[in-house]
């Protein structure tokens, strides 16, 4: 008997997303879809609470492709409680939507390959978990046909993305032939034996970095982001940059501190620079915007510079130190997005001129943005 325990969460996720469009052709209810759409996602968290206040130790399953540990774990609760909030904003925020059982459907389909990341010890698990969330997420992005910036900001995020995953794909294809594994953990052993510099090597490496580069929004790949983040409902803006680019950087952690870790002289550098150049760049771009969306953005091409420094560093202080600011990332950068998507429903501009006068207007949700952006600059709370 298989013992499906480890992937309890996933199953129930992908019951709920297959289920909805269902539960719609039914009953032709809106609020039905968001209310089965929560339960479905509030479900699949009992089973990660269990495993983590149970203090289990790690399993290992499917033949060795997965495993359910406490960073799994944390990062499968994180990308559930983004969907969570999502899903609760998205109630309001596209109200009268057409299609919208795709729609839920979607985001729950998009948590699922983040998910299937978290767990992932083998490299074509993680891809293929990548491009289930990264495929969910064209598509939302392009949820509104009739808005033109939508379509544009959807096409562009399909072509680079599936750019980016040809690239991935073809520094994978490397690292197998060099290793003749695709396990991060056998990559790792195997390429101890591997001579410093080895032009093979810097070529899979450099492909890695371009084409997670991409994912991650990290200089100088990161030109897509600003408008593919304004041109989204603002609601899946904020889905990309909490979950996402979150899932990118599980990504990153896995295939540099485990997988390619034994040759990190070959690469720190690098990604030292780039991640520099990235906080700088992103930070200084910030402050000319004139629309909230796209300062957000930027504001966010900054913070990953700032997660990225983790991987040269590589110490277990660094990774803790990463993984709490991708926590408090996640939930400050998407809080402030939902917020962003709660004043476009009462006819409130994304200019920031628009926002003027806004402590007066509506107090609680300025006062929160205040917050959630001081936070952002690492002042208390």
């Amino acid at each position: 008997m298989v013992d499906l325990s480890p992937v309890y969460s996933e199953i129930i996720i992908l019951l709920f997303a297959a289920g909805l469009p269902a539960i719609y052709y039914l009953t032709r209810s809106e609020k039905a879809l968001s209310i089965v759409s929560l339960i479905g996602i509030i479900g699949a968290m009992i089973p990660l609470f269990i495993f983590y206040i149970g203090g289990s130790e790690a399993i290992v399953f499917a033949g060795g492709l997965l495993r359910l540990d406490a960073f799994a774990v944390a990062f499968k609760l994180i990308f559930l409680m983004v969907a969570l909030y999502v899903t609760i904003a998205s109630i309001r925020y596209v109200q009268g939507e057409r299609h919208l059982a795709e729609y839920y459907s979607l985001i729950l389909l998009a948590t699922l390959g983040m998910m299937i990341v978290a767990s992932s010890l083998d490299l074509i698990t993680l891809f293929v978990g990548l491009e289930l969330a990264s495929l969910s997420s064209y598509a939302l992005v392009g949820f509104r046909k009739a808005d033109k910036r939508g379509i544009e900001a959807a096409t562009k995020y399909f072509i680079i993305g599936a750019l980016s995953s040809a690239i991935s794909l073809y520094g994978i294809s490397l690292i197998y032939g060099i290793t003749g594994s695709t396990m991060f953990e056998d990559i790792g052993v195997a390429l101890t034996t591997v001579g410093g510099m080895d032009p093979a090597i810097l070529l899979a490496i450099g492909l890695l970095i371009a084409g997670f580069g991409f994912k991650v929004a990290i200089v100088p790949f990161h030109m897509w982001a600003p408008d593919v983040y304004e041109g989204a409902p603002t609601t899946i803006t904020s889905l990309l940059a909490s979950s996402s680019k979150k899932m990118g950087f599980v990504a990153l952690f896995k295939i540099f501190l485990i997988g390619l870790i034994a040759v990190k002289a070959d690469w720190d550098v690098v990604v030292a620079v780039i991640a520099v150049l990235t906080m700088t760049v992103g930070n200084l771009v910030a402050i000319s915007q004139t629309s909230i969306k796209r300062m957000l953005a930027y504001s966010s091409i900054a913070q990953a510079g700032y997660i990225l420094i983790v991987l040269p560093i590589g110490t277990e202080y660094a990774l803790a130190g990463g993984i709490f600011h991708i926590i408090t990332h996640a939930f400050m950068k998407g809080g402030a997005f939902i917020i962003v998507a709660a004043l476009s429903t009462v006819a409130l501009g994304e200019s920031l001129a628009d926002y003027k006068g806004l402590g007066k207007r509506s107090p609680f949700l300025a006062f929160s943005m205040s917050v959630l952006l001081l936070s952002l600059a690492g002042i208390p709370p």
